[in-house]
């Protein structure tokens, strides 16, 4: 309401300082919102399921912003065993960075390891053609506050990515990042286990 009043000023000056004060409020508003939800909760609650990556891969990649095309490789048949909502949250934040990184394309396709501990997961890989991520915040990229890549940003997303990855069986690495673009691996389980 304060902020409606400000924007209907006849001042000159308040009219010419409100946008700035809006955009700080809800930048403050954003960051408490995000502290909330990652120091707020105990372990997440998981409800596990066989999740179809095609249709959900899809259905994130309609909230882009304009320009952005995803390329979703992964086959209709492709599943990972995990909480769809949780699952959800991993890549939209994932997507979401890297649109607003500057990436015009996004790739999304799968492989399973052939060999090895780990032989009953899927590993999704998630390819832009970005800029890359800055030297500053690679060695703290999932630290949460630690880690964001642009200003503004608090530094949460890949870090809630990746612990929520974990709690799932699975886990979220940077693979690569350059001048090319930036490649990471989410692997989950295919199936219950035994």
């Amino acid at each position: 309401m304060v902020s409606d009043r400000l924007e209907a000023s006849a001042d000159p000056e308040v009219r010419r300082v409100t946008p700035t004060l809006i955009d700080s409020i809800d930048r403050a508003v954003k960051l408490c919102s995000q502290t909330l939800d990652y120091v707020g909760r105990d372990q997440p609650l998981r409800a596990p399921s066989l999740v179809s990556l095609a249709p959900l891969i899809d259905e994130i990649g309609m909230g882009l912003r304009k320009g952005v095309i995803l390329d979703n490789k992964v086959a209709a048949e492709a599943v990972m065993l995990a909480d769809r909502d949780q699952l959800h949250r991993i890549l939209n934040n994932l997507l979401r960075n890297a649109a607003e990184a500057g990436a015009q394309r996004i790739t999304l396709s799968t492989a399973i390891p052939n060999e090895g501990p780990h032989d009953d997961q899927l590993c999704l890989v998630i390819h832009d053609n970005g800029p890359g991520l800055p030297w500053r915040a690679r060695n703290k990229l999932f630290q949460p506050f630690e880690g964001s890549a642009r200003a503004g940003g608090a530094g949460l997303g890949l870090a809630i990515a990746r612990e929520l990855a974990l709690s799932n069986g699975g886990d979220l690495v940077l693979e690569e990042t350059g001048e090319t673009g930036t490649r990471f691996f989410l692997t989950l389980p295919m199936r219950p286990e035994e």
